[in-house]
């Protein structure tokens, strides 16, 4: 494959394998027999794995990459930023000649120590997809809200107390709406 990568601001010089893996889970359940039944099927985060070789010579990025590339050029001083990334649990975006992944957290760093030198940095890196929650801001009339809980209070529909203390009316919000309105809160 002989591609080289950006994770996140770390140049890496070879990438010498790649895989994708997207699974999928299918949740079962026994029944009387001892079989199982499926219903559903789950996406599972996909999986980004890189056999990578990083080197004191630094190469040449591929592509755009050139103006985000880090400063770091040593093998060692890119092992530490792997595993930095690896440590502080940081998205990053994955960027090969085959393609870019963002929204990847660096889950494993297997370190191939056959030939352990200060000059190479050779490792299996395996990522997983973070799918981030979408974030909506809605406003609510809280006047309004308040309003209708009153009437429905004063109207006697809400009722507390217990078979041996007699039912009682609920405790009155007036005095928290009208708190409310003195805070500027609610109009």
């Amino acid at each position: 494959m002989a591609d080289s990568a950006l994770i996140g601001n770390v140049f890496i010089d070879v990438v010498t394998r790649m895989s994708l893996s997207a699974p999928k889970s299918v949740t079962t359940h026994p029944i009387e027999d001892g079989s199982e039944i499926g219903e559903h099927v789950t996406d599972l985060p996909e999986t980004l794995t890189l056999d990578v070789v990083a080197t004191d010579n630094q190469m040449l990025p591929v592509g755009d990459s050139v103006a985000t590339m880090t400063t770091t050029t040593t093998a060692a001083d890119k092992r530490e930023a792997v595993l930095r990334i690896k440590d502080t649990r940081q998205l990053v975006t994955v960027d090969l000649q085959r393609g870019n992944f963002p929204n990847m957290v660096l889950i494993d760093v297997i370190e191939d120590v056959t030939h352990l030198n200060s000059l190479v940095f050779q490792a299996t890196l395996v990522f997983q997809k973070v799918k981030l929650a979408q974030t909506l801001t809605v406003q609510v009339p809280l006047d309004k809200l308040l309003k209708k809980t009153t009437a429905k209070t004063k109207a006697g529909l809400k009722q507390v107390g217990t078979a041996d203390k007699g039912t009682q009316p609920a405790e009155d919000i007036s005095a928290l709406l009208a708190a409310l309105r003195a805070a500027g809160v609610v109009g």
